[in-house]
C-alpha cells in the first residue's frame, strides 16, 4: 500500500510540472533572469565551420545586466586566446592581444561580433539572439516556443525560427526546474543537423561584481572607433 502511495505521489508530482506550458517556464526564466544582479559563468561547447571544422569554444563572460556591462573572455579556439569583447553601455569592445586593438562599434552594430567567427560559426555570432543575457523570452523573441522533453526535473524547450530562409531553424534550450536558467543550448539549421552546441557551467550569481572591472580594457590599447 506504502508503495502505491508513493508512486501516486511521484506521478502526480512530475505530471504537475509537465503541465507547464512552454511559455509558462519562458516566462519563469524572464522572473528568474530580472532577479539577477550580476552573473559569471563559463560557456563551452562547439561551433561547426562551413567546412565542417569543429571549432571548440571556451569563454568566461561577466555581466551586470542593470549597468549594461558584460565582458567574454576567450580560451578558446586557440586562434582568439587571450583576446576579448566588451559591452559597456552603448559600447561594444572587440579587443586582439597580439595587436594591443580594441575595435569600437556601436552596441547595435551586428559587425561587432562578425569578424570573430568565419562561415557557419558567424551565422551563430552575428545572429540577434546573441546578447548578454539569461533571459530566452528576450533572446529568442518572436519565435515559436514548445516543451519537447521533461525528465528528472529538466525541461527541454524548442524554439522555432519563423523566419524563412535563415541559418538558425530552431535550439534546443534545457533549463533545471526551480532554477530557471538556461543550461544547454544547441542550435539546428534547415536540415535538423546541429552545427553548435553550448553549455553554461560555473554560474555563480550575485557576487558583487565591479563594473570597472568588467569593462576594463588595457589603458594602453589602441582603440579604433568604427561606430
Amino acid at each position: 500500500m506504502i508503495r502505491i502511495v508513493s508512486l501516486f505521489i511521484c506521478l502526480t508530482a512530475v505530471g504537475f510540472a509537465q503541465d507547464l506550458s512552454a511559455q509558462e517556464i519562458l516566462d519563469a526564466m524572464t522572473e528568474r533572469a530580472e532577479a539577477v544582479t550580476d552573473a559569471s559563468f563559463l560557456i563551452v561547447g562547439e561551433l561547426v565551420d562551413g567546412d565542417g571544422t569543429v571549432i571548440n569554444l571556451e569563454v568566461d563572460v561577466q555581466v551586470i545586466p542593470e549597468q549594461n556591462a558584460a565582458r567574454a573572455d576567450f580560451y578558446q579556439p586557440d586562434a582568439l586566446a587571450d583576446n576579448f569583447v566588451v559591452l559597456d553601455g552603448e559600447d561594444f569592445y572587440n579587443y586582439i592581444f597580439l595587436t594591443n586593438q580594441a575595435t569600437l562599434f556601436e552596441a547595435s552594430d551586428p559587425d561587432a561580433l562578425g569578424g570573430i567567427f568565419s562561415s557557419a560559426a558567424a551565422d551563430v555570432a552575428e545572429d540577434p539572439a546573441f546578447k548578454f543575457t539569461f533571459d530566452l523570452n528576450q533572446l529568442f523573441e518572436g519565435w515559436e516556443p514548445e516543451v519537447v522533453n521533461y525528465e528528472d526535473g529538466r525541461y527541454t524547450l524548442r524554439l522555432v525560427n519563423t523566419e524563412q530562409d535563415v541559418n538558425i531553424a530552431y535550439v534546443d534550450a534545457t533549463t533545471v526546474e526551480g532554477e530557471w536558467l538556461p543550461e544547454t543550448l544547441t542550435f539546428y539549421d534547415a536540415d535538423e543537423e546541429s552545427f553548435s552546441a553550448i553549455e553554461f557551467t560555473e554560474v555563480a550569481l550575485d557576487t558583487g561584481l565591479d563594473a570597472e572591472d568588467v569593462t576594463y580594457i588595457p589603458e594602453d590599447a589602441e582603440i579604433i572607433d568604427e561606430r
